[in-house]
């Protein structure tokens, strides 16, 4: 069983790795190096300097686990499509590759975000090229993903959940991102950060949409022909909290904007 925990490096000041139990973690993903647009990648500013990764690698590898480096990050959409252009693919994996092997990581996971439907055939193009380069470690390297649960508004209700059941031999794992699943949105009423069930529900001002839930996320993965054993629920440590006149719980509409905040 994969038990995979993200580990930010910028917060390294306040829970260094040495410090964090992973007893009940197999692989460990260090957060993160940012693609550029042009196929370089950019590690120092996130504090992933040679020595970082050299403590994290350590660190994890001592207590018999794996350890993973995560390229990309929330909006980082469009440097990947840059860097994943045919003029820049190449160089894009190359750097990926060195980056992994010169600082002994066990593979590399993919944390494309946005992802959305136009950008699937280069997005396949890069786990392909990864994959074929991860095969040629000494060690074969191990290839994941932060996978989004539902489509970005307007794309196709089934093109990424297709795409990842297409490429899912070249990949080891995908992470389903099942948190983030409400907000304060048009037509919607209070919900849950991330449900394992909806009890059926669906939204009064759309009766053919569900509410979010985990159980529906994977089923979309499932129902494409994903294997059940290639998917990881992607739990939150932190959840929201809804404030407004009048808000007191779940499934409740709204007349002024309420506020979301994180806690």
């Amino acid at each position: 069983m994969w038990v995979t925990g993200y580990y930010p490096q910028y917060e390294a000041s306040t829970m260094s790795i040495s410090q964090a139990n992973l007893t009940a973690i197999t692989h460990v993903i260090h957060f993160s190096v940012a693609p550029q647009g042009n196929g370089a990648i950019d590690a120092i500013d996130s504090g992933l300097t040679p020595s970082a990764c050299s403590n994290f690698v350590s660190v994890v590898h001592g207590q018999g686990k794996q350890a993973l480096i995560c390229i990309g990050g929330a909006g980082s959409e469009l440097a990947f499509r840059g860097s994943t252009s045919s003029d820049n693919l190449a160089n894009f994996v190359v750097n990926i590759l060195s980056f992994v092997s010169t600082n002994n990581y066990d593979g590399v996971d993919i944390d494309w975000e946005p992802l959305l439907q136009v950008d699937l055939p280069q997005y396949t193009n890069l786990m392909s090229a990864l994959r074929t380069g991860l095969n040629n470690f000494a060690k074969r390297g191990l290839l994941t993903a932060a996978a989004p649960a539902y489509p970005q508004y307007l794309d196709s209700p089934t093109a990424i959940f297709d795409a990842y059941a297409s490429i899912q031999n070249q990949m080891d794992q995908i992470n389903v991102m099942t948190y983030d699943l409400s907000g304060p949105y048009g037509g919607w009423v209070t919900w849950f950060n991330s449900p394992i069930l909806n009890g059926g529900y669906t939204f009064p001002s759309d009766p053919q949409e569900q509410a979010p839930s985990i159980n529906n996320a994977i089923t979309n993965f499932t129902s494409a022909g994903v294997a059940p054993g290639k998917l990881a629920l992607g739990i939150p440590f932190y959840g929201y909290v809804w404030g407004g006149t009048g808000i007191t719980g779940p499934r409740e509409a709204w007349t002024n904007t309420p506020s979301f905040t994180s806690i």
